[in-house]
């Protein structure tokens, strides 16, 4: 996901990680996480944070699908200025 460089960066992370638990659950096809693993990169309009999640091999544009609307409705719902970049190992 990449946030803009205006968002405070330790309240998106407080936001994400405080509600990964929630998200898990409302994807049945992840096997693990999803897990947030930090800042990735800072980008020249962003700040590239990375979110993970194990799922089977059959699932994998599912659960990239399920996560990118999971992570949409939360960054909108706490008005975080965004563009989404999930990936599923």
């Amino acid at each position: 996901m990449s946030v803009d460089y205006s968002e405070d960066i330790e309240r998106v992370e407080e936001v994400i990680k405080s509600n990964l638990e929630e998200i898990g659950k409302n994807i049945p096809g992840i096997i693990e996480g999803p897990f947030y693993k930090g800042i990735n990169e800072l980008a020249d309009s962003s700040v590239d944070v990375l979110m993970v999640a194990k799922c089977k091999e059959e699932d994998i544009y599912q659960v990239q699908r399920d996560m990118t609307r999971q992570f949409y409705l939360l960054f909108n719902k706490n008005n975080i200025i965004y563009m989404l970049k999930i990936q599923v190992f």
